[in-house]
C-alpha cells in the first residue's frame, strides 16, 4: 500500500487524496508494528511517523488552497503526535479536528465526529489529567451517532462501552477518586 500510494503522489504531486493515502499507509504499518510487538517506538518507525506526518500536511496545504477540507487528516496527525510523545501537538490537532467537525456538521445538518474529543479524553486519562478526561467524556457520554469522513455517514458509537474498555481509562478506573466518577458516567 505504501508504495502504491508513493507512486500516486509521484504521478500526481498536486493530489491530496494521494498523500493522506500514503501519510495514512505509512502511520497504519507503524501502528500495525508497535501493536504487533508491544514494544517502545523506534527511531526508524519514528522517522517514518515524521514521513506520514509530513505527507497528511502536504494533503491539509492542498486542501487549504482549493478551498477543500477533510476531517480526518487531524486526527491523523494528533495520532502521530500522541506516538510521538507530543501530548501539546496532540492535543492541538484533536482540538483542531473536533472544532472543524462540529462547524461541518452544523453546516451541513450532520452529527459531528466525536471520535475526536473521545480521543482526547483518552489522552488525558492517559498522562493523568484526570479531571480533564472526566469533563471530556461527560460532553460525549450520552452521544450514540458519530460522523465518519472516511465513510461518509453517520455511524453508532457506545462511548461509555469505549470508556470502560479502553486501557487509556485503566489507571482512572481503579482510582479510589476517580473510580466512582467514571462509575456516575
Amino acid at each position: 500500500a505504501i508504495e502504491r500510494a508513493r507512486r500516486a503522489t509521484e504521478l500526481d504531486p498536486s493530489s491530496p487524496s494521494a498523500h493522506k493515502t500514503l501519510g495514512r499507509a505509512i502511520w497504519n504499518s507503524v501502528t500495525e508494528d508497535l501493536a504487533a510487538t508491544k514494544l517502545a517506538i523506534s527511531s526508524g518507525q519514528r522517522t517514518l511517523l515524521g514521513e506520514a506526518e509530513s505527507e497528511l500536511k502536504m494533503a491539509q496545504s492542498l486542501l487549504t488552497q482549493g478551498n477543500g477540507h477533510d476531517e480526518e487528516i487531524p486526527f491523523d496527525l494528533g495520532t502521530i503526535c500522541r506516538f510521538k510523545d507530543d501530548v501539546p501537538g496532540a492535543i492541538g490537532h484533536y482540538k483542531r479536528g473536533s472544532d472543524l467537525s462540529k462547524a461541518l456538521a452544523a453546516s451541513d445538518g450532520r452529527a459531528p465526529d466525536w471520535d475526536f474529543d473521545f480521543a482526547l479524553a483518552c489522552l488525558y486519562a492517559k498522562t493523568g489529567e484526570y479531571q480533564d478526561a472526566l469533563d471530556q467524556m461527560k460532553q460525549i457520554i450520552g452521544k450514540t451517532e458519530s460522523w465518519s469522513q472516511d465513510r461518509r455517514r453517520v455511524e453508532s458509537r457506545d462511548y461509555r462501552d469505549w470508556m470502560q474498555s479502553d486501557p487509556d481509562f485503566a489507571a482512572m478506573r481503579v482510582h479510589v477518586k476517580w473510580e466512582p466518577e467514571l462509575k456516575k458516567l
